[in-house]
């Protein structure tokens, strides 16, 4: 009874959104701006050819509603008196351009913020939309201004064909060669314009509470992020009491500074190493500090493969993080629970420019380099019951296997992988060199995937032990040696 307890308590502190709030759907990676090379003006913005307004097309596979946009333009010139845009956003035609409008916001070229910080607009409702929509910025009649957002490097556009543009005379055209090519800049590109949405179709988990200072109390920079000290990684530990996958993660800023274009950062999750600190990458993907928005708006990532896990009386723990290289010259922190609302449970972890790491108190590696403060990044987990892809497409393995345990030899702990190629009931049980059932470590249904089981036989003598899975008609057994 003390046990279940001490679990429910640990639970505590781990918060379950039901409706996932503030997501972000970005596809820039590289920033530029593409100068019109045939006269004046940008091709993503005002140029010699009349061009009236330019739009982004957001793929959304679901229901979803949208509750904001942003813009990253990159060039402001006014003549005169300001004019005014309208920033809309339009459904998509069975052509595949720009439709109906469903929203217009109008505002002032005076107004436009030409820094990587960009220009957000939130709306007054919600829109209820169900698939893909364009979010774009139209001229007014007369406007004689000369505005231009940034766009990708050709190529960067993953050949989808989501940057469109209108013409004086009322036509669509894409930027690739779908409608005009004799009339189109022949380019595959993404431009830099998000949208801001919500979506009821995953749950987020984290552990914010209460946000903290997170400048760096020793010199330049934030505890949470770049700094004099040369780290280049921040880490929160999430501990799993249920089964699921991560699909994504959220992450929201307390400070960025950008200088010059904005630097690459990868987004990742990693194992729990037998010492408690971040270990074996399983997923990443990669993002560039721009979409670090400080207005509360958190950035969101989604990962190319399902992370699976399956936690119960034990939790089944993982870390998600941000890495960066030390070359970065941009300034950023993550946002940071106040000192004493991290429920003692050492999740905020950090990786030094020597490849070490430490966590931000003191119980675990080098107090006299820690933070010593009790408390969590505002890092949450997006989560699925099914594993699904960036586009929404189910992932699961071809087929059932079951991995050598890594490491092997080990003392105490070591880590047993396997993976499902349908929902089934699964057991996986160790045993001594002679028969006898030592502990089960599964007995339970899991999802299709792929599944990571950290085993600690420190109560056990050095010897030679069998792990077996069963899974249906699919079992496999494999030998480990416990050295100590």
């Amino acid at each position: 009874m003390k046990k279940l307890l001490l679990f429910m308590i640990l639970l505590a502190g781990l918060t379950s959104i039901m409706s996932a709030q503030n997501f972000s759907a970005f596809y820039g990676d590289t920033p530029q701006l593409l100068e019109n090379p045939f006269g004046p003006g940008f091709i993503t913005g005002a140029n010699g050819y009349g061009d009236v307004a330019k739009y982004q097309r957001i793929d959304f596979t679901g229901d979803v509603k949208l509750t904001g946009m942003k813009f990253y333009f990159a060039y402001v010139d006014i003549v005169g008196d300001p004019d005014n845009i309208d920033l809309v956003v339009k459904s998509v035609d069975t052509e595949g351009a720009p439709g109906n409008e469903i929203k217009k916001v109008t505002i002032s070229v005076d107004d436009l913020d030409t820094t990587f910080a960009g220009n957000l607009f939130m709306l007054d409702e919600a829109i209820d939309l169900s698939g893909p929509v364009f979010i774009g910025f139209e001229f007014q009649e007369g406007f004689d201004d000369t505005i231009a957002v940034y766009a990708d490097v050709d190529g960067e556009g993953d050949g989808a064909n989501r940057a469109w543009e209108q013409f004086s005379d009322g036509k669509y055209n894409d930027f690739g060669t779908t409608l005009e090519p004799d009339f189109s800049w022949v380019i595959d590109v993404d431009l830099w314009i998000s949208a801001v949405y919500d979506d009821d179709t995953y749950t987020t988990e984290s552990y914010m509470d209460e946000p903290g200072d997170i400048a760096n109390p020793f010199g330049w920079g934030f505890m949470t992020g770049t700094n004099e000290y040369s780290d280049n990684g921040k880490y929160q530990r999430f501990d799993f009491a249920s089964v699921g996958y991560i699909v994504g993660a959220q992450i929201y800023f307390g400070a960025n500074e950008i200088v010059g274009y904005p630097d690459s950062v990868a987004i990742v999750v990693r194992s729990v190493g037998e010492d408690g600190a971040p270990s074996d990458l399983l997923t990443s993907v990669s993002t560039n500090t721009a979409v670090f928005d400080t207005n509360g708006i958190a950035a969101t990532v989604w990962f190319p493969d399902a992370i699976a896990f399956a936690g119960g009386f034990v939790f089944d723990r993982r870390f998600i993080g941000l890495e960066w290289n030390e070359a970065s010259d941009d300034t950023f922190g993550i946002a940071l629970d106040g000192d004493g609302f991290g429920d003692e449970a050492n999740r905020a972890w950090e990786r030094f420019s020597d490849g070490s790491y430490n966590d931000f108190t003191d119980k675990v590696y080098n107090p006299d380099f820690s933070w010593l403060l009790d408390t969590d990044y505002w890092i949450t987990a997006i989560i699925s019951d099914e594993p699904v892809s960036v586009s929404g497409e189910p992932i699961a393995p071809a087929s059932y296997s079951l991995a050598q345990n890594y490491p092997n030899p080990f003392n105490p702990s070591t880590s047993i992988k396997f993976t499902l190629a349908e929902k089934i009931n699964v057991n996986v049980t160790v045993y001594d060199i002679l028969g006898n059932e030592i502990t089960t470590l599964v007995d339970k249904e899991l999802n299709s995937g792929s599944y990571s089981i950290n085993y600690n036989a420190v109560n056990l003598a050095s010897g030679l032990y069998i792990y077996k899975i069963t899974a249906g008609n699919f079992v496999d057994s494999k030998k480990m040696m416990l050295l100590k």
